[in-house]
């Protein structure tokens, strides 16, 4: 077991789901987390961006210790933004995990190629949830604090 630590800032989370009940049940799974976090929440390529880049409506937001990042979201999809995210040195050390119901070995290698931190498939189980959150705070707790 994980030891929780209360007096440490939580992990800070982006999320990049398109699909408000996946979305919601990844936050569900996040907050079970052993691991404090903060997940914050973007529905496509576009808007994970401008919160990287701290635009207009994002001006106050956080640098991210993780990116969860969905393949097929709207905009600018997932394997374009790993190309935009690689282009902003700062931003490019920010580990990307990939959260996608995709299993074609094809994107699997892409991403890998593209330098992800991890290519996790989304659960269709309560254990397949156990087993992505326990992944999830393995690579926060692996990963480089800002």
């Amino acid at each position: 077991m994980i030891a929780k630590h209360p007096d440490t800032q939580p992990h800070k989370i982006l999320l990049v789901e398109d699909d408000w009940n996946d979305a919601r049940l990844i936050e569900q799974m996040l907050n079970a987390s052993e691991v404090r976090n903060k997940t914050y929440t973007v529905r496509d390529g576009e808007h994970a961006l401008a919160f990287l880049l701290k635009g207009p409506i994002f001006a106050e937001t956080p640098t991210p210790d993780l990116i969860l990042l969905d393949l097929n979201i709207p905009k600018i999809n997932g394997f374009e933004f790993l190309d935009e995210l690689a282009s902003f040195p700062a931003l490019a050390q920010i580990p990307v995990a990939i959260l996608t119901g995709s299993t074609s070995p094809d994107d699997k290698a892409r991403c890998i190629k593209k330098g992800v931190a991890a290519y996790l498939l989304k659960p269709d189980t309560v254990e397949g949830y156990d087993s992505v959150r326990k992944e999830i705070e393995t690579l926060l707790l692996t990963s480089t604090r800002h």
